[in-house]
């Protein structure tokens, strides 16, 4: 999957809306109705919700998630592990998920990703060893 936040499609879908209205209103003899506006902006948000539906797989969870001088390291983010208190790990038949459900990373993302369900145990532990007063939540 192509890497793409969702403010640069965000800001794309715009464009190309505002391109369509300056297009539709000065070339045509149609007039701009509020149902073709809603129609665009649920058309901008729907890459935002394609990108939310597909969480990252890590096929190393152990070697993801690493701690360092009180802080939990997640590929850019840097969390001081004192500030959290609650983890949600939970599993299905195909994987475990791993969230960070109350520390939101940079741009108030949510920090999650999928594992493969053998190492749920493990990192269990993992957290809970360097983690202090964590609760989980299913």
């Amino acid at each position: 999957m192509i890497n793409v936040s969702v403010k640069t499609l965000s800001l794309y879908w715009l464009c190309m809306f505002i391109c369509y209205v300056a297009l539709t209103t000065f070339y045509s003899e149609l007039s701009f109705s509020i149902e073709s506006l809603l129609a665009s902006v649920l058309v901008i948000f729907i890459p935002h919700l394609v990108q939310r539906q597909n969480t990252k797989l890590v096929k190393e969870p152990l070697k993801h998630v690493v701690f360092k001088e009180g802080y939990l390291l997640i590929e850019q983010h840097k969390i001081n592990v004192n500030r959290i208190n609650r983890v949600a790990l939970s599993k299905t038949p195909q994987c475990a998920t791993f969230a960070l459900p109350y520390n939101y990373g940079n741009e108030g993302k949510l920090i999650d990703f999928n594992f493969p369900i053998g190492d749920y145990e493990p990192f269990k532990n993992y957290l809970s060893s360097h983690i202090p007063s964590v609760t989980f939540i299913d």
